[in-house]
């Protein structure tokens, strides 16, 4: 779990910050270790906190928090603190579809429905979205979803044939991903459980401990220790699991035959099949999250801007004119973007209508 919070100093000021212990990050405030800012203004009370599933969603909305005026910030602490768990991923792109989280905990989905991926109108109680995406090949295109409920359970639908849909047993769960054919969820106490194939090893994941962000590709699947290196299994033939020695990575993801890792100083570092570009990541800086697609790389910046790069086939990196967002998704050969007030952008492959989004309206980054 993971939070920002705001503390109100002794001065009076207000400070804004990220943890993922409360109790402990105030206890280290108010000995005189925190901040710099709140070191020289002890001591210190937390007046204001929100909790999240997902590091970079926490991340995101703390440079969010940051932005506020104090009159502002002033307000959302008379708001109080939300009642209900804050969303961790609100959109998914698979390969022929595109599912965004509401205000209300529920999902509206868009593109192909072969399989049953898009039968989501009864979902309830979801705080963050995952879709299997796949490269595309004539034998390829069935897809699935999944989405994480407030209470730690699992909701699964669409193509099941390996039985990546088979997740209602799962409990404690606070992330999810989803590759092609399997289903990889993040238990509360850094464990991972998977479902689906596993003909390359991708679902080997059962010895994993201290995780706390996961993401799933065409046939490898990554996790980021808390120490921040990461593991990978699976499928290597491109070096997509050459990661042993990544080092300060917060957040992960993975496409078709490439994975991209975020690291705590704002840096990209990718490996696997560049051949389409989508591992040209070396300067970039400034980022907050990172999302793969099959053979392509997104990138959102702390401005709330967008780069990519990677196959432009359909024009999925076509999101230089993208302004104010606060996440990403990438999918097959589609890019979806959320504005800061709930707002959808999409570009890329629509064969399916999957990125026929302008009316949508996501679920606010703060809470659900």
């Amino acid at each position: 779990m993971y939070f920002i919070y705001i503390l109100e100093c002794a001065d009076k000021t207000l400070y804004t910050g990220f943890t993922n212990d409360l109790a402990k990050r105030l206890a280290t405030h108010n000995s005189g270790k925190g901040a710099k800012y709140t070191r020289a203004r002890l001591p210190v009370q937390m007046v204001y906190s929100e909790r999240f599933v997902d590091k970079v969603a926490a991340q995101q909305r703390e440079y969010q928090v940051k932005q506020l005026s104090r009159r502002e910030k002033l307000d959302l602490i008379a708001q109080g603190n939300p009642e209900e768990l804050a969303i961790g991923q609100v959109i998914a792109a698979g390969s022929r579809h595109t599912l965004v989280l509401q205000d209300d905990g529920s999902v509206v989905a868009v593109g192909d429905n072969k399989s049953g991926q898009c039968d989501v109108e009864d979902w309830q109680h979801v705080v963050s979205l995952a879709a299997g995406n796949v490269h595309r090949a004539t034998n390829t295109g069935n897809a699935h979803s999944v989405g994480l409920r407030f209470d730690g359970t699992v909701i699964a639908c669409g193509w099941n044939k390996h039985g990546q849909c088979d997740v209602g047993a799962w409990r404690n769960i606070v992330d999810v991903t989803a590759g092609w054919r399997r289903t990889v969820g993040l238990q509360a106490d850094g464990q991972v459980v998977a479902v689906g194939r596993n003909n390359d090893g991708e679902c080997d994941v059962a010895n994993w401990q201290n995780i706390v962000a996961i993401a799933a590709g065409d046939w490898h699947t990554l996790g980021v220790c808390a120490d921040g290196h990461v593991l990978a299994t699976g499928n290597n033939r491109y070096g997509q699991c050459a990661v042993d020695d990544w080092k300060h990575v917060q957040a992960v993801s993975a496409g078709y035959l490439h994975s991209v890792g975020l690291l705590e100083d704002g840096s990209v570092i990718a490996s696997g099949r560049n051949d389409e570009g989508q591992c040209a990541i070396g300067d970039w800086q400034d980022i907050v999250a990172v999302a793969a697609g099959s053979k392509h790389t997104l990138g959102l910046k702390a401005d709330g801007t967008v780069v990519a790069t990677g196959d432009n086939q359909f024009g999925q990196c076509d999101v230089g004119a993208w302004q104010g967002i606060v996440t990403i998704a990438a999918g097959c050969g589609h890019s979806v973007g959320i504005k800061a007030d709930g707002g959808v952008v999409a570009v890329g492959d629509n064969e399916y209508g999957q990125i026929n989004v302008a009316e949508w309206q996501a679920a606010k980054i703060s809470n659900v």
